[in-house]
């Protein structure tokens, strides 16, 4: 009986493969198959690898941590490809698989290297849109909105409101008018302060809260700080660039307000008898123009921030405005519309300061609007309405 002799193949011409075990008639099966799926089985290998280097360099993860079932599918695809040549082949695969594999871990421990030691980038134009508001938070606690005007085309204001440590902090600014870049200043300076006070309360001892004195001064450092920064990768050389902007920034604990600010704008508590005490004094030139400042933050020092703090007491409202707001309204504004308002919405202070601003936006006079600037207002309560409620009746 005649046997059935092995169809010839590369595999032959090697000594290694020369053993009974390959001289069957299944291998030669295998070997009909792998030559019949060969030409699409390399490509689907190469283009499965270099698809799990991208993967890994992509989302910043460890090729080694990539799944075993992804590594066992193109180990197996490999191995496929060389049992059907010979061995130099797959020698020169495997080899070419742990390269890439070394390659894309080394990559990712790049980019984790990078992303440790660069600072977080900054947001261009506008911080918030228009109008913009808070989600609802807690019923007389804190709100926040902006809104810009019906005069100007962009908002150059930023803000927000939020709550860390148990405590609640606002913070608003205005890009200074007239200079390059005021809205991206006041965007990259919220957003800088937010970040400091926030990084102050993780990175304090356990039990030992941190001082708001100290966070207030580190914020508003920082903001300076990514403001140069900024003014460095744009290559700016002098003071007159722009990027420049207010900041005002406060902390409520739980019986004082401590605040910080640079530039113009307004801080203002309401009490519960309805007066209206005024925390800052804006920081503008001697002359009668309200749109010169005598401080500003920015890339180049322009004046120093002021520091201060301030007794709370029970149903106080405190109000942060940028100039748009204070510099056109009188203070029993705050202890009435914006309380009546605040009422009419049952506490939430982002919607109350939004109708509000929608209403000053919207306000003629003479055939012309009478809020010509962009407008940001941030509130700080203890979430008493009744306390509230009783200062719009009295």
């Amino acid at each position: 009986m005649l046997q059935r002799q092995p169809t010839p193949s590369l595999l032959w011409a090697s000594p290694l493969w020369a053993s009974p075990l390959w001289a069957s008639p299944l291998w030669d099966r295998v070997q009909q198959w792998l030559r019949r799926h060969l030409p699409w089985l390399l490509p689907l290998a190469v283009l499965f690898l270099l698809s799990r280097i991208d993967t890994a360099r992509a989302t910043d993860l460890d090729p080694v941590t990539l799944s075993a079932a992804d590594s066992l599918g193109a180990t197996l695809l490999i191995m496929g490809f060389a049992c059907a040549t010979a061995l130099p082949p797959l020698a020169i695969l495997f080899y070419g698989w742990r390269r890439s594999r070394r390659l894309a871990q080394q990559a990712a421990r790049q980019t984790a290297q990078q992303d440790e030691t660069r600072p977080a980038e900054e947001p261009t134009g506008d911080l918030v849109p228009e109008p913009q508001q808070l989600a609802t938070s807690a019923a007389w606690s804190i709100g926040f909105a902006s809104h810009p005007g019906r005069v100007r085309g962009h908002n150059e204001d930023a803000g927000t409101a939020f709550c860390v440590g148990g405590h609640q902090v606002a913070i608003v600014a205005d890009g200074v008018g007239g200079s390059p870049m005021g809205g991206d200043a006041s965007a990259i300076a919220v957003r800088a302060a937010e970040r400091a006070i926030r990084y102050g309360w993780r990175a304090a001892p356990a039990g030992k809260p941190p001082a708001p004195g100290i966070l207030l001064q580190a914020a508003l450092a920082s903001a300076g700080a990514r403001l140069a920064a900024h003014a460095l990768r744009r290559g700016f050389v002098g003071a007159g660039e722009g990027l420049r902007t207010t900041l005002i920034a406060v902390i409520a604990t739980a019986d004082r307000y401590r605040f910080g600010y640079i530039g113009d704008g307004g801080i203002f508590v309401v009490r519960a008898d309805g007066t209206v005490d005024a925390l800052m004094e804006p920081q503008k030139a001697q002359g009668e123009a309200l749109n010169v400042l005598a401080a500003s933050l920015g890339p180049f020092p322009h004046g120093a921030p002021v520091f201060g703090s301030a007794e709370r007491r029970p149903a106080d409202l405190l109000v942060a405005v940028t100039d748009g707001v204070a510099d056109r309204l009188q203070p029993r504004f705050y202890s009435d519309m914006l309380v009546r308002h605040a009422s009419r919405c049952k506490g939430d202070f982002s919607a109350a300061a939004n109708g509000v601003l929608t209403i000053l936006a919207n306000h003629v006079e003479n055939e012309r609007f009478r809020f010509d600037d962009n407008m940001t207002l941030a509130l700080i309560g203890d979430g008493r309405p009744r306390a509230l409620r009783q200062t719009v009746e009295a």
